[in-house]
């Protein structure tokens, strides 16, 4: 049998491995071809380097130890798809817990990877406000409008994590609203 612990450990390494790692091939693979087409050398170091960088990690303290700060893990998120996206992330820190911007940061990097791989998104902008006893976070992207489809591992990290979820799609991009508790 497993215990609750062994559960949680194995909940962690999906997320990392979902989340993370995910990402960042997903945004090597679109930066190498990018590299590729434009004849870009130091565009390919650069993200070959990167792909180094996840292989020479601890994957055991990024998944489920605190190796990473939540401003750490968000910078990490946008220097992920650094080449393919802009993103700006608008936190005061000082306003929340590390526990609670990391939980934040699981969905934010869910949703940026979607925008980006399935909308196609070049510019996502995020907001997070403090709500009583909530995070309010507010998320555009100018990607293509949201199909709905087939859930996967995303949305059940989304669902464990997020509450009032408001999605919408419309001609200038897609917006989603959430909270999440601190």
């Amino acid at each position: 049998f497993e215990s609750a612990n062994d559960s949680r450990i194995a909940e962690q390494y999906a997320k990392y491995l979902h989340g993370d790692i995910q990402s960042t091939l997903s945004a090597a693979q679109m930066q190498l071809k990018a590299a590729s087409e434009s004849d870009d050398v130091s565009l390919g170091k650069a993200t070959i380097e990167k792909l180094a960088s996840v292989l020479r990690r601890d994957h055991h303290d990024y998944a489920i130890g605190d190796a990473i700060s939540p401003i750490t893990k968000f910078q990490q998120i946008i220097d992920a798809w650094e080449g393919i996206a802009t993103i700006s992330i608008d936190v005061e820190e000082s306003q929340f817990s590390d526990d609670t911007l990391l939980k934040v940061s699981e969905v934010i990097e869910e949703l940026v990877s979607n925008a980006i791989r399935h909308g196609g998104a070049s510019q996502i902008t995020i907001n997070l406000a403090p709500l009583g006893e909530y995070v309010s976070v507010e998320i555009h992207d100018n990607g293509s409008p949201r199909k709905s489809g087939k859930s996967g591992l995303g949305t059940a990290i989304l669902k464990s994590v997020v509450g009032d979820l408001d999605v919408r799609s419309g001609e200038d991009g897609n917006s989603a609203k959430f909270r999440v508790s601190r």
